[in-house]
C-alpha cells in the first residue's frame, strides 16, 4: 500500500528502502514530490526533514511550473507548435484523398481523407500516435545516416546502433561498443544531433571524458558548448514523443 503524508498543501509519497541511511527528497517534473527513507524512520522525523527543505521544495516547484507553462500537453489541435530539427512548426489540418504528413514552410501539415473538423476523439488520438511514430521513424533514418557519416570520418565503427525514447539520456556507448541514441533528438538542430553522435562514437576509443576524449570530439564537431547548452535548456521540448509524459503524467 502506498504511504503518503501531507506537507505544505502537498501529498508526499514515501518510498521505504531497507538499507537507506540518509533521507532524500525529490521534486519531479510533473509536480509530484517524493521522499526516500529507511524502513524504520517515523513520519514525524520525515516531516522535520521536509521543513528543513521547505524553501528548496517551493523553489523547485516554481521551476517545474515554468516548464509546464512552456510545454503544455499536446491536444493534437491546429495551431499547436511542434519542433523538428531545431525549428518550430504550426500544426495545420487539411482534407485530401489520403492521410499525409508534410513539413511546409513554417507549418506541419496533416491531410486527412475526411473533413478534419469532424474527427472523433478516438480518431484524433489514433492520428496523433501515427504522427509520433512518423517522428521516430524519421529520427532513426536521419540519425542513423549521421552515425554512418561520422563513423567513416572517424574510422570508429559501433558494434550496433539502437534507438530509444529515454527520459534524460540522449545517447550512450556500452563497453561492447553498442551505441544507443534517443529518438527525441529529432527535435534538435542538426549540429546538436551531430555532437551527440560524435560524442558516442568517440567513446569507442576513449571510455571516459578525458582531455583526449574531448580533443577527439572537438576534432569533428565545433558545436560542443552550444549543443550542451541546447540539450540542457530544451530537455522537455520533445516531451510529446515520450511513451509517458514527464510533465503531465
Amino acid at each position: 500500500m502506498r504511504e503518503t503524508l501531507e506537507f505544505s498543501g502537498h501529498t508526499i509519497e514515501i518510498r521505504r528502502r531497507r538499507y537507506q541511511t540518509r533521507l532524500g527528497v525529490s521534486v519531479y517534473p510533473n509536480g509530484k514530490i517524493g521522499v526516500s527513507a529507511n524502513k524504520t524512520l517515523s513520519q514525524k522525523a520525515i516531516l522535520k526533514f521536509l521543513l528543513s527543505k521547505e524553501a528548496w521544495i517551493h523553489s523547485s516547484l516554481e521551476e517545474v511550473e515554468k516548464f509546464r507553462e512552456k510545454y503544455p500537453p499536446k491536444k493534437f489541435l491546429p495551431g499547436e507548435v511542434y519542433p523538428y530539427l531545431g525549428e518550430e512548426y504550426l500544426l495545420d489540418f487539411a482534407q485530401d484523398k489520403s492521410f499525409k504528413i508534410q513539413f511546409m514552410e513554417n507549418k506541419l501539415c496533416l491531410s486527412f481523407p475526411k473533413d478534419p473538423m469532424t474527427l472523433s476523439q478516438k480518431e484524433r488520438e489514433r492520428y496523433f500516435q501515427i504522427l509520433k511514430k512518423s517522428y521516430k521513424e524519421v529520427a532513426k533514418k536521419l540519425i542513423g545516416q549521421r552515425v554512418e557519416f561520422y563513423s567513416e570520418k572517424m574510422k570508429l565503427y559501433p558494434k550496433s546502433v539502437g534507438f530509444r525514447s529515454q527520459k534524460s539520456i540522449w545517447g550512450s556507448c556500452s563497453p561492447e561498443n553498442k551505441i544507443s541514441l534517443n529518438c527525441k533528438l529529432i527535435v534538435a538542430p542538426l549540429g546538436v544531433i551531430d555532437y551527440v553522435v560524435v560524442h558516442e562514437l568517440a567513446h569507442i576509443k576513449h571510455k571516459n571524458h578525458s582531455k583526449r576524449f574531448w580533443a577527439l570530439v572537438d576534432k569533428y564537431v565545433n558545436t560542443r558548448e552550444m549543443s550542451k547548452k541546447w540539450l540542457g535548456e530544451n530537455h522537455y521540448r520533445a516531451d510529446f514523443l515520450s511513451p509517458q509524459s514527464e510533465l503531465w503524467s
